[in-house]
């Protein structure tokens, strides 16, 4: 085998286990999308890996805060839960909030505020939440 074929081989499989990483996906299964939401609410989801370091972030819409949720516990099913603030109790009724789940994020992150969302190797789609 000459040098360029072996090159080759050696790229596609270090492109193949690059590809495995880039597999793992999550999910928000609840609350849905547009749904009226509490103070102190619960998320649940899904994770495609149950190694995954998962994290729930909520976006006050009128703000350029983020807000980084307490850790979540993943299930050995890859299923996950964890209770979220949306504002402040007793205020912020009627706002609007996006939420969105991260599995294995970049750098490390830790509960409270931030600038934006986390990069992470995979991410859910974002709702959008109404506060009751």
């Amino acid at each position: 085998m000459n040098v360029k074929a072996l090159f080759g081989c050696i790229l596609l499989l270090s492109l193949s286990s690059v590809e495995a990483v880039d597999n793992l996906s999550i999910l928000i299964s609840s609350p849905k999308d547009e749904a009226k939401v509490d103070f102190r609410q619960e998320i649940t989801g899904m994770v495609s890996d149950q190694n995954a370091d998962v994290w729930v972030v909520i976006h006050p819409v009128e703000t350029f805060d983020f807000w980084i949720q307490a850790p979540v516990t993943v299930k050995e099913d890859g299923s996950w839960k964890v209770v979220v603030y949306f504002g402040e109790s007793g205020q912020h009724i009627g706002k609007k909030y996006e939420v969105r789940a991260f599995a294995n994020p970049a750098v490390v992150i830790s509960q409270g505020k931030s600038t934006q969302w986390p990069k992470a190797a995979a991410r859910s789609n974002v709702l959008e939440v109404i506060r009751q």
